[in-house]
């Protein structure tokens, strides 16, 4: 394979040192339903909300990268790995997006943590 073909088809990641996690994980999810009647015609509506959840929300954009070069605002289909700096760790919520991810820290760590990110880029 020649080195611009390779180069092309790398892809790309990124390790984010020292990042404080602050965010808590929800303490409950509520499942809602709802009926409505309107003219005879009947409707059931039904919803997830988390109570107490104050994840941490980062974006991309925002971050630097261990060389203290800004990592790109957009991320083709990106992954999040964190690496615990304590005996507290943290872990991504939910789907991490083109743009930013949600983290929180493991309920059992007392204060705020810091870990580092690998973040890369997985593409088509």
């Amino acid at each position: 394979m020649s080195h611009a073909l390779s180069t092309i088809l790398a892809k790309r990641s990124w390790f984010v040192p020292d990042i404080m996690v602050h965010g808590l994980p929800a303490l409950a999810n509520l499942d809602l339903l709802a009926v409505e009647s309107v003219e005879g015609i009947d409707s059931v509506f039904y919803g997830t909300v988390a109570i107490g959840d104050s994840s941490q929300k980062i974006t991309f954009a925002d971050l630097n990268d261990h060389r203290g070069n800004p990592l790109p605002t957009t991320i083709q289909s990106p992954r999040v790995i964190v690496r615990p700096r304590s005996i507290y760790t943290a872990y991504p919520v939910g789907t991490e997006s083109e743009t930013s991810f949600n983290i929180v820290r493991s309920t059992e760590a007392p204060e705020p943590i810091m870990v580092d990110l690998l973040i890369t880029e997985m593409g088509d």
